[in-house]
Protein backbone atom coordinates (compact mmCIF):
# COMPACT_ATOMS: atom_id res chain seq x y z
CA UNK A 1 0.00 0.00 0.00
CA UNK A 2 1.46 3.30 -1.13
CA UNK A 3 1.04 6.55 0.75
CA UNK A 4 1.37 10.32 0.43
CA UNK A 5 4.15 10.37 -2.20
CA UNK A 6 1.58 8.88 -4.57
CA UNK A 7 -1.17 11.42 -3.93
CA UNK A 8 -0.98 12.84 -7.50
CA UNK A 9 -1.58 9.30 -8.80
CA UNK A 10 -4.56 8.81 -6.48
CA UNK A 11 -6.01 12.15 -7.55
CA UNK A 12 -5.67 11.14 -11.19
CA UNK A 13 -7.37 7.81 -10.48
CA UNK A 14 -10.32 9.50 -8.73
CA UNK A 15 -10.73 12.14 -11.44
CA UNK A 16 -10.48 9.52 -14.20
CA UNK A 17 -13.06 7.35 -12.53
CA UNK A 18 -15.52 10.23 -12.24
CA UNK A 19 -14.87 11.29 -15.83
CA UNK A 20 -15.46 7.78 -17.21
CA UNK A 21 -18.60 7.04 -15.18
CA UNK A 22 -21.91 7.37 -16.99
CA UNK A 23 -23.58 8.65 -13.82
CA UNK A 24 -22.57 10.65 -10.78
CA UNK A 25 -20.76 8.43 -8.28
CA UNK A 26 -20.93 8.39 -4.53
CA UNK A 27 -17.92 8.84 -2.31
CA UNK A 28 -18.47 5.24 -1.14
CA UNK A 29 -18.32 3.89 -4.70
CA UNK A 30 -15.05 5.69 -5.43
CA UNK A 31 -13.60 4.54 -2.12
CA UNK A 32 -14.75 0.98 -2.76
CA UNK A 33 -12.81 0.85 -6.03
CA UNK A 34 -9.61 2.50 -4.78
CA UNK A 35 -9.46 0.53 -1.52
CA UNK A 36 -10.46 -2.79 -3.10
CA UNK A 37 -7.74 -2.35 -5.75
CA UNK A 38 -5.25 -1.78 -2.92
CA UNK A 39 -3.91 1.54 -4.17
CA UNK A 40 -3.94 3.22 -0.78
CA UNK A 41 -5.54 3.25 2.65
CA UNK A 42 -8.76 4.86 3.86
CA UNK A 43 -7.17 7.91 5.54
CA UNK A 44 -5.01 8.78 2.54
CA UNK A 45 -7.98 8.48 0.21
CA UNK A 46 -10.02 10.77 2.49
CA UNK A 47 -7.17 13.29 2.26
CA UNK A 48 -7.08 12.97 -1.54
CA UNK A 49 -10.82 13.62 -1.90
CA UNK A 50 -10.65 16.56 0.53
CA UNK A 51 -7.79 18.09 -1.49
CA UNK A 52 -9.68 17.63 -4.76
CA UNK A 53 -12.67 19.43 -3.22
CA UNK A 54 -10.53 22.25 -1.80
CA UNK A 55 -8.85 22.65 -5.20
CA UNK A 56 -12.34 22.96 -6.77
CA UNK A 57 -11.72 19.91 -8.98
CA UNK A 58 -14.63 18.09 -7.29
CA UNK A 59 -17.86 19.23 -5.71
CA UNK A 60 -19.61 17.18 -3.03
CA UNK A 61 -23.38 16.93 -2.65
CA UNK A 62 -24.84 15.10 0.35
CA UNK A 63 -28.31 13.65 0.05
CA UNK A 64 -30.03 10.87 1.94
CA UNK A 65 -26.91 9.88 3.85
CA UNK A 66 -24.84 9.54 0.67
CA UNK A 67 -22.24 11.94 -0.65
CA UNK A 68 -22.15 12.33 -4.42
CA UNK A 69 -18.93 13.49 -6.09
CA UNK A 70 -19.29 15.82 -9.07
CA UNK A 71 -16.43 16.58 -11.40
CA UNK A 72 -16.22 20.37 -11.86
CA UNK A 73 -15.27 22.11 -15.10
CA UNK A 74 -11.77 22.60 -13.66
CA UNK A 75 -11.66 18.91 -12.75
CA UNK A 76 -12.61 17.94 -16.30
CA UNK A 77 -9.91 20.18 -17.74
CA UNK A 78 -7.35 18.77 -15.31
CA UNK A 79 -8.14 15.15 -16.12
CA UNK A 80 -8.13 15.90 -19.84
CA UNK A 81 -4.54 17.07 -19.42
CA UNK A 82 -3.47 14.23 -17.07
CA UNK A 83 -5.41 11.19 -18.26
CA UNK A 84 -2.69 10.01 -20.64
CA UNK A 85 -0.30 9.81 -17.68
CA UNK A 86 -2.33 7.00 -16.12
CA UNK A 87 -1.10 3.47 -16.85
CA UNK A 88 -3.23 1.34 -19.16
CA UNK A 89 -3.71 -1.38 -16.53
CA UNK A 90 -5.19 1.15 -14.08
CA UNK A 91 -7.54 2.48 -16.74
CA UNK A 92 -8.58 -1.10 -17.51
CA UNK A 93 -9.30 -1.70 -13.80
CA UNK A 94 -11.44 1.45 -13.66
CA UNK A 95 -13.33 0.41 -16.81
CA UNK A 96 -13.89 -3.09 -15.44
CA UNK A 97 -15.20 -1.76 -12.12
CA UNK A 98 -17.54 0.71 -13.82
CA UNK A 99 -18.86 -1.99 -16.17
CA UNK A 100 -19.33 -4.55 -13.40
CA UNK A 101 -21.18 -2.09 -11.13
CA UNK A 102 -23.05 -0.10 -13.81
CA UNK A 103 -26.57 -1.09 -12.74
CA UNK A 104 -26.01 -0.41 -9.03
CA UNK A 105 -24.35 2.94 -9.78
CA UNK A 106 -27.15 3.96 -12.13
CA UNK A 107 -29.78 3.09 -9.51
CA UNK A 108 -27.99 5.01 -6.76
CA UNK A 109 -27.56 8.06 -8.97
CA UNK A 110 -31.02 8.07 -10.52
CA UNK A 111 -33.30 7.36 -7.55
CA UNK A 112 -32.76 9.56 -4.54
CA UNK A 113 -34.70 9.95 -1.35
CA UNK A 114 -34.20 12.03 1.74
CA UNK A 115 -36.23 13.32 4.67
CA UNK A 116 -36.15 16.14 7.18
CA UNK A 117 -37.89 16.52 10.51
CA UNK A 118 -40.32 19.42 10.72
CA UNK A 119 -40.89 21.59 13.79
CA UNK A 120 -44.22 19.85 14.46
CA UNK A 121 -42.49 16.45 14.71
CA UNK A 122 -43.62 15.11 11.33
CA UNK A 123 -41.21 14.33 8.51
CA UNK A 124 -41.01 15.76 5.02
CA UNK A 125 -39.96 13.05 2.57
CA UNK A 126 -38.48 14.03 -0.78
CA UNK A 127 -38.20 11.43 -3.53
CA UNK A 128 -36.60 12.31 -6.87
CA UNK A 129 -35.77 10.54 -10.11
CA UNK A 130 -32.85 11.73 -12.23
CA UNK A 131 -31.65 10.89 -15.71
CA UNK A 132 -28.37 12.14 -17.15
CA UNK A 133 -27.95 14.39 -14.12
CA UNK A 134 -31.30 16.11 -14.73
CA UNK A 135 -34.27 15.82 -12.37
CA UNK A 136 -37.15 14.14 -14.22
CA UNK A 137 -39.75 14.20 -11.49
CA UNK A 138 -40.17 14.02 -7.76
CA UNK A 139 -42.55 13.91 -4.87
CA UNK A 140 -42.69 15.61 -1.50
CA UNK A 141 -44.81 13.72 1.02
CA UNK A 142 -45.44 14.08 4.74
CA UNK A 143 -44.72 11.12 7.00
CA UNK A 144 -45.87 10.86 10.63
CA UNK A 145 -42.74 9.10 11.91
CA UNK A 146 -39.11 8.59 10.99
CA UNK A 147 -39.77 4.88 10.36
CA UNK A 148 -42.57 5.79 7.96
CA UNK A 149 -40.26 8.26 6.17
CA UNK A 150 -37.59 5.58 5.77
CA UNK A 151 -40.23 3.13 4.52
CA UNK A 152 -41.41 5.61 1.91
CA UNK A 153 -37.87 6.14 0.64
CA UNK A 154 -37.32 2.39 0.46
CA UNK A 155 -40.60 1.89 -1.42
CA UNK A 156 -39.66 4.73 -3.78
CA UNK A 157 -36.41 3.03 -4.72
CA UNK A 158 -38.21 -0.26 -5.38
CA UNK A 159 -41.36 1.05 -7.09
CA UNK A 160 -40.55 4.41 -8.70
CA UNK A 161 -41.23 3.10 -12.21
CA UNK A 162 -44.72 1.94 -11.28
CA UNK A 163 -45.38 5.17 -9.37
CA UNK A 164 -44.34 7.21 -12.39
CA UNK A 165 -46.47 5.18 -14.80
CA UNK A 166 -49.49 5.48 -12.50
CA UNK A 167 -49.06 9.24 -12.12
CA UNK A 168 -48.72 9.78 -15.86
CA UNK A 169 -51.77 7.61 -16.55
CA UNK A 170 -53.86 9.42 -13.91
CA UNK A 171 -52.70 12.91 -14.79
CA UNK A 172 -52.91 12.33 -18.52
CA UNK A 173 -56.53 11.13 -18.57
CA UNK A 174 -59.60 13.24 -17.91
Amino acid sequence: MKTSGYIPLYKTIVLTMLRKAEVVLTRAQVMDFVLEAGYTDYMTLQEVIAELVSQALLREETEGGRTFLHLTKEGQETIDALQESLRADIIRQIDDYLTKNRLQMRNEASLRGDYTRRADGTYEVRCDAYENGRRLYGLIIEAPTEDAALGMIDAWKKQSGEIYADLVARLGSE
